[in-house]
């Protein structure tokens, strides 16, 4: 099954610890869009995930409003099983399951606050 992520939401807390350097936490909610052409006829319902993250990371600033954060955040995915429908083959029950879903993302931003 080919699907495609959109939609990304995210809410997010980030404490800060000392010298810049802090900690975030958070949930997120993506739509998953199925993508198949499969010689079955099986297709499979869209569906929505629900995760949690966790980061850490440190933010640099300077007189001029120049600014720099750079942060590491692990994602961890809920899973979630669908059911196929639309079979030719009627004792043909497909399922997919996604499980254990997660991933490392690290980012570095520069900017200016005004």
């Amino acid at each position: 099954v080919k699907v495609e992520m959109k939609n990304l939401i995210q809410g997010y807390a980030e404490l800060r610890l000392y010298d810049g350097f802090f900690v975030k936490v958070g949930v997120m909610e993506v739509d998953i869009t199925t993508k198949e052409n499969l010689h079955t006829d099986t297709s499979y319902p869209n569906t929505t995930l629900d995760g949690n993250m966790v980061g850490v990371g440190w933010r640099g600033s300077w007189d001029n409003g120049m600014f720099i954060k750079t942060e590491t955040v692990k994602q961890d995915w809920n899973g979630v099983k669908l059911l196929g429908s639309g079979s030719t083959d009627t004792d043909n029950n497909t399922s997919v399951t996604l499980d254990n879903l997660s991933g490392v993302a690290a980012s570095i931003s520069i900017g200016k606050a005004f």
